[in-house]
Order: structure tokens, then C-alpha cells, then sequence
């Protein structure tokens, strides 16, 4: 299932390397960044990068289904 953050969450998530996977949230209110959380994340092989992301800051995305 793709990642779906939820409202007041922006997330931008890229892999450089098949075991590397940087996450950045930012908290929002409106057009205003309140924070701003980075990630350097470390995945197996088997493991899916979005499982990962929700894993590491469940409270930014919607619940899969």
C-alpha cells in the first residue's frame, strides 16, 4: 500500500542505495512548517520501504486499510 500521510503531515521519502532510505516529515499547520523530523533508515532486502516509513513515524501516515 503506498504511503498516505495525514493531514497536517507533508513526507518525502528517497532511496539512494537499495538498503538506504532517507525520510523527511514535516509537520504543517496550514502553509507554515512547525517541524521537521529527518530520517536515515536501514532496510533488509525483504523489507517494503513504505512498512518501513510507517514503522519508523506511524503517527504521520493513515492506516492501511
Amino acid at each position: 500500500m503506498p504511503l498516505t500521510p495525514r493531514a497536517g503531515f507533508d513526507v518525502s521519502v528517497s532511496e539512494p542505495d537499495p538498503e538506504t532510505v532517507l525520510m523527511t516529515i514535516r509537520v504543517t499547520d496550514g502553509t507554515h512548517v512547525k517541524g521537521q523530523h529527518a530520517f536515515t533508515l536501514k532496510k533488509h532486502s525483504s523489507q517494503s520501504t513504505d512498512d518501513l516509513c510507517r514503522a519508523a513515524f506511524p503517527l504521520a501516515f493513515e492506516q492501511p486499510a
